[in-house]
């Protein structure tokens, strides 16, 4: 049967990096599992404590391997940041992460469900650990988990840990900041309070919640499909990538876009450390770059595409030429912008509610009076006007009379 490679399909290239910083332990853990029918599927996953590491020039240590395929189908991410001093943050964001994975593959159904089904899972497994050695008490870690197939992109989120698109020069945050850092910047943003107490405000890195056994007190679920498209780099981060500003992030992965997922996640990783920050946090990278894969279709069997569409579009739901996207599901969140030539690189914040406004802002002011008048209203003024001119020119006639009559009797 003859065929001829004439359908596109989305191809997901990934890899991911750890760093060190400049702290006593690593607390980040990251794990990628592959939902492939392959012999490449859910090959074992690399501990970001058990990679080779190198000391830098100024002390810090910096992974130098990490997981690095092809995936032909669908992919899950799975990033923990672990908190709770000493050994603890070290064994929440392990148990979190490799929790998330084992219940997530061990579930049937549909994708979304899955997701949240397994963040009550690994939930429950901090639960456990801590009944079992009370100890470990206060420990907790953030998670971000972000599943990428043939029909988009899903999250699952909790705590700071970032969550990253990059299309067409610019980059968004698409997940929910659960960190009080955020509350201060929307403060910020309505002119609440000045952007230099939102940035020194000690209380910034505050988590509002997180993963720590108990009942979660927010979390941020993206469970319907986030259309992604060839040319998007999807980034997935623990907090320490956020030396960067939104900017230098934009540019970098803008520098490196037609570069592998191991070399951009390396250039973000240098650049991190460039910074030199005194206490420099964990810092844990995974990009995932979105391109085309063409396969082979039969021929009898293709899809007609209406005139002027191309061909692959029909399916895709997108025009490949870049001129427009079409959302077969729209996010409640943020929508990515319209596709375009990319000019220079920015970064955009991701949607977020707005902050509380001032009381000010509720204060309601009574009802306007009106500047016209009413026909009844006019003709009384007239009538009074008249009367008033009247009393005036009988108020001369008079003043007049008195003054020149002793003239006239004299």
């Amino acid at each position: 049967m003859p065929v001829t490679p004439s359908e596109t399909s989305l191809e997901i290239a990934y890899a991911w990096r750890a760093s060190q910083g400049r702290r006593a332990r690593q607390e980040d853990h990251c794990a990628i599992w592959r939902d492939d029918e392959n012999e490449a599927s859910n090959a074992p996953t690399v501990d970001p404590r058990q990679v080779s590491l190198q000391a830098s020039e100024d002390g810090s240590r910096l992974a130098v391997e990490g997981n690095n395929y092809q995936a032909a189908s669908s992919t899950l991410v799975v990033l923990a940041d672990g908190m709770g001093g000493h050994t603890s943050g070290q064994i929440a964001s392990r148990a979190v992460c490799d929790g998330y994975i084992r219940a997530f593959a061990t579930l049937e159904g549909d994708v979304g469900p899955r997701m949240a089904r397994a963040l009550a899972d690994a939930n429950a497994s901090l639960t456990e650990l801590i009944a079992a050695d009370p100890m470990l008490a206060g420990m907790g870690s953030t998670l971000v988990a972000a599943h990428v197939g043939s029909d988009g992109l899903r999250w699952v989120s909790v705590g700071d840990s970032t969550l990253l698109l990059y299309r067409d020069g610019v980059l968004q945050r698409l997940n929910a900041d659960h960190s009080h850092g955020a509350i201060l910047d929307q403060q910020a943003a309505a002119g609440i309070i000045s952007e230099e107490i939102a940035r020194t405000d000690t209380r910034r890195r505050a988590l509002h919640s997180a993963i720590t056994g108990d009942p979660i007190p927010l979390q941020d679920l993206e469970l319907q499909g986030f259309e992604l498209m060839a040319g998007d780099w999807v980034v997935i981060a623990s907090d320490g990538l956020l030396t960067l500003d939104g900017d230098e992030i934009a540019t970098l992965i803008h520098d490196h876009a037609t570069s592998t997922p191991p070399e951009l996640v390396s250039a973000l990783l240098a650049a991190v450390e460039a910074k030199r920050e005194p206490n420099q946090d964990n810092s844990t990278i995974a990009a995932l770059r979105i391109t085309n894969r063409a396969r082979d279709v039969d021929t009898t069997e293709a899809p007609t595409a209406r005139p002027g569409e191309p061909l692959a579009a029909a399916a895709a739901g997108v025009d490949l030429d870049g001129r427009t996207i079409t959302h077969a599901v729209k996010s409640p969140r943020s929508e990515p912008p319209r596709s375009q030539p990319p000019s220079q690189p920015r970064s955009q914040p991701r949607s977020e509610p707005q902050a509380r406004p001032s009381r000010a802002d509720h204060q309601t002011s009574g009802p306007a009076t009106s500047a016209t008048t009413s026909p009844t209203e006019d003709n009384d003024r007239s009538t009074l006007g008249i009367v008033l001119g009247l009393l005036v020119v009988a108020a001369i006639a008079v003043i007049g009379w008195l003054f020149l009559a002793p003239l006239v009797t004299g």
